[in-house]
């Protein structure tokens, strides 16, 4: 019977018959608080300070222990690992409380813990003190909706305090508010200084006397239900419930604490997103959520990789391809200075469409294969064919006749690709002619960014066949011969072993050479999406030209990809906010790499488990293919109204097999995502074995 009374007792079952009365004090915004009348009559408005007025960058408390151990270690430089570092700091807050208890007291100080540490660490135990509060300050940020309703109070004219149950002193906690934009004027109460504790219910009341008004006279916020709604009742305050979302806890969540390095990544990987997204509109586009949960990490651990392996090769300088290498430069730019020799980096305004013309020298079935769109599913007409690679279609008409063709024939099946094959083989002299005068003013582009002055250079772009590499090898084996290539990409296909062969070493980070298997077909299944996630915020270059004695880049018009290219720059801002928040969590120290296996099941949960908001928001963009015309491409994955599909179910398969992304097309079309992760993989299993474009 004890046992069942005790069971009763605890607060978890208390909490579910609460659950009602709770929900009725929950708060998410300023506006909410409307529903309670006599919260403008308060003669005290006082705020829970972390994970209400101020949000840390990791996924649980416990894991600030855990990053200021690991920075002690090597900050400190002391020999000793962070794991023994944050096991001595907990057993030493651990006796601190034992020792309070005895005496009365339900809250320690941060000296008394310290005062507890063994006496091998006593020498460094100032700077461990010093390192645990950098790192508070390194990892906390203002809750933007907070703010906004201190803000409001103060302006009111209410009294405003914030009380928190810590170990850090009270002076801290003011400087870290004030940093934050909470500026004033208010009281602060840390449980430390008062030897009493929210947790316990004790520390109401000393507030109140410590003020001197009555606790029915305050009203207290705070995140935690227990705490600071609950007990605030149970000691006569009016406690408000800050919870903008209702959910229950991630697996990330229910893990314990960090106490190695995976750990504290994976934990600011959880918690800089949810940090960040505090104010977050869930009927807004998903690109914020995406470029903090997904691109981000992503872009990171990409970065690191690329730094460490191109330190094997010892390049003298390192360029990033227009368009995907963008990001990945600006990256690099924020990491570059964590790495000692990290050379300097140039972004190249190169394409596939600027490359791949003027290094024609015959027009051979890869050639072909290139001009004609082999892959391109669109119906496109022969006009725009010639016009993207430099012809005048009014020259090319004996041509067109010759092979029953017009500039207005659209290319839409075998036979007429067939045709257009031909024409092509036929136009050889002229198609070479474009190439020669472009690759004049080419090599001329490479020589002004200093391409033909080293004898190591780097690449890096998204990668796959790595055809823009052997185009550049091409050019430099005439004009500078001696210089050495090396490649660096998101990830290669199988084939790039037999195209590097001539062209220079090449490698791929989340796949190479098409492995491993697993990660491939994702990437494949979801192409559209990874090249969204690293378009730069231009058009693609079509060319060059001179201009005042110096050769500049002729770039396509965004035309249908302008949503597309915006849609990845608000993605690749938050990316950025992401970067940011990561590297200043280290304090200045050289931030821990992020693993493919820490950031893949992000992005393969995008392509693979989107939720509907996610396939509508990314299947309305228009994903422009092969050599870069922006004036015809097709939405990455639009199915057609059930009514037109009913109509029309040919059409509708048709569309699904064209679209760049069929899984996205199938949860919108079934409007039921797990039916839609069902069906693509009972498909998969009948199709056979596919490549990367």
């Amino acid at each position: 019977m004890a046992k069942i009374a005790e069971f009763f007792n605890e607060w978890r079952l208390k909490r579910f018959f609460l659950i009602p009365w709770l929900l009725r004090r929950r708060i998410r915004n300023l506006n909410d608080l409307k529903r309670f009348p006599g919260f403008g009559s308060a003669k005290l408005v006082s705020f829970d300070v972390f994970d209400t007025a101020l949000l840390r960058s990791v996924a649980r408390p416990a894991d600030t222990l855990a990053l200021s151990a690991w920075r002690g270690e090597q900050r400190l430089a002391c020999g000793i690992e962070m794991r023994t570092l944050l096991e001595a700091r907990t057993e030493a807050e651990i006796q601190a409380r034992r020792w309070a208890r005895a005496e009365g007291r339900e809250e320690v100080t941060l000296d008394e813990i310290y005062a507890r540490l063994p006496s091998s660490l006593f020498r460094i135990s100032p700077g461990l003190r010093v390192e645990e509060l950098a790192t508070e300050r390194d990892i906390c940020y203002p809750n933007p909706v907070i703010l906004d309703i201190y803000r409001q109070v103060l302006a009111s004219g209410i009294a405003v305090a914030f009380i928190s149950d810590t170990t850090l002193p009270e002076a801290f906690l003011g400087e870290l508010l004030a940093k934050n934009g909470f500026s004033g004027p208010h009281r602060i109460f840390a449980s430390s200084s008062f030897g009493a504790s929210k947790a316990h219910g004790g520390f109401f009341s000393l507030v109140a006397s410590q003020i001197g008004i009555s606790t029915s006279d305050i009203w207290h916020i705070g995140d935690n239900a227990r705490s600071d709604v609950f007990h605030a009742h149970r000691a006569g305050v009016n406690g408000l419930w800050f919870r903008p979302k209702l959910r229950c806890q991630t697996h990330q969540e229910q893990n314990k604490p960090a106490d190695e390095e995976r750990g504290i990544a994976k934990s600011l990987m959880d918690g800089i997103p949810e940090s960040l997204l505090a104010e977050g509109n869930c009927s807004a586009p998903p690109w914020q959520r995406i470029g903090l949960a997904v691109a981000g990490p992503l872009y990171l651990g990409f970065t690191q990789w690329l730094i460490k392996r191109q330190a094997e090769f010892d390049p003298q300088r390192i360029y990033f391809f227009a368009r995907d290498g963008q990001i990945v430069h600006r990256f690099y730019a924020i990491l570059q200075n964590f790495y000692q020799g990290a050379p300097a980096p140039t972004y190249l305004m190169v394409s596939r469409r600027s490359l791949a013309v003027p290094t024609l020298e015959r027009i051979d079935a890869p050639a072909l294969n290139m001009l004609c769109g082999a892959d391109n599913q669109l119906s496109m007409p022969v006009e725009t064919y010639l016009t993207r690679i430099g012809l005048d279609p009014e020259n090319c008409q004996a041509a067109l006749l010759e092979h029953g063709l017009s500039s207005e024939s659209l290319i839409d099946g075998s036979e007429m690709r067939t045709k257009l094959y031909r024409l092509f083989q036929s136009l050889e002299t002229e198609i070479l002619s474009v190439a020669q005068r472009e690759r004049v003013l080419l090599v001329r582009y490479l020589q002004q960014e200093g391409c033909f002055k080293t004898d190591r250079l780097a690449l890096c772009d998204i990668g796959w066949k790595g055809t823009m590499q052997m185009a550049l090898a091409s050019v430099f084996k005439f004009e500078s011969p001696a210089v050495q290539v090396s490649g660096y990409y998101l990830g290669t296909e199988d084939c790039i072993q037999r195209l590097v062969n001539s062209g220079g070493n090449a490698a791929g980070w989340l796949i190479d050479g098409s492995r491993p298997e697993n990660r491939r077909r994702i990437l494949q299944s979801g192409l559209a999406l990874v090249e969204l996630l690293f378009t730069a915020n231009h058009g693609s270059v079509r060319g060059y030209c001179e201009e005042h004695g110096k050769v500049t880049p002729i770039l396509e018009r965004l035309g249908i990809e302008s949503e597309y290219v915006k849609a990845a720059e608000a993605i690749q801002g938050a990316a950025l906010q992401f970067a940011h928040r990561y590297t200043k969590a280290f304090g200045g120290l050289r931030p821990i790499d992020l693993t493919r296996s820490d950031v893949f099941p992000a992005l393969a949960r995008l392509i693979d488990r989107p939720t509907l908001m996610e396939a509508e928001a990314l299947g309305n963009l228009i994903h422009v293919n092969g050599l870069g015309n922006a004036e015809l491409g097709q939405p990455i994955a639009r199915p057609p109204s059930f009514w037109q599909s009913l109509a029309r179910p040919s059409t509708a398969i048709a569309k699904f097999r064209q679209a760049p992304w069929r899984l996205g097309f199938l949860v919108r079309f079934t409007r039921i995502p797990h039916l839609a992760f069902v069906a693509m993989m009972l498909r998969r299993s009948l199709e056979p074995r596919s490549r990367l474009a």
